[in-house]
């Protein structure tokens, strides 16, 4: 729905349509403020691992564990920053 709430989680993403029950602004304002979350998150995780001598020493477990986060960080920036596109869209 063009009018809905939306909450990225790990795997999923829940849509609850709030069509005149939710405040645009309100609502474009909290994705934003996660997509800041989201992005920061994704920026720490490629210093992370961009960082040879962390790859190189740390065990592959942890750095593939790195790896899956960094994933699932930008997932949800990916799909934080498509709503919110919605949304300015439906706004306008």
């Amino acid at each position: 729905p063009k009018l809905a709430m939306t909450k990225v989680i790990t795997g999923a993403e829940v849509i609850v349509p709030l069509e005149e029950l939710i405040n645009l602004d309100d609502e474009i304002a909290r994705l934003t403020k996660e997509l800041k979350k989201y992005q920061g998150e994704v920026k720490l995780g490629e210093g992370k691992l961009g960082n040879e001598k962390f790859v190189n020493s740390a065990p592959e477990a942890v750095v593939e564990a790195e790896r899956e986060k960094l994933a699932d960080w930008q997932a949800k920036a990916a799909v934080t920053q498509q709503r919110l596109a919605e949304l300015k869209t439906a706004q306008a």
